[in-house]
């Protein structure tokens, strides 16, 4: 998609969380506090669509620091 939509300045991103603290699954047996927070996801987002228009981020693997 992304080299489809190259000719029309659209850039594509996949952004791949690892655990991430919401209320879509319970996660049962993990460490709630050393998941990643919805802000952390955010704030990638907000990377991407402020990058320099001469750069390029394609994918963006996040995990967190300390095994949940």
């Amino acid at each position: 998609m992304a080299e489809e939509l190259r000719k029309h300045t659209i850039r594509v991103a996949v952004i791949c969380p690892g655990s991430t603290e919401t209320d879509l699954s319970p996660h049962e047996g993990k460490d709630h506090s050393k998941m990643l927070q919805p802000d952390d996801i955010a704030h990638v987002v907000a990377m991407l669509v402020t990058q320099a228009p001469q750069s390029f981020v394609s994918e963006v693997l996040l995990r967190p620091t300390q095994k949940p």
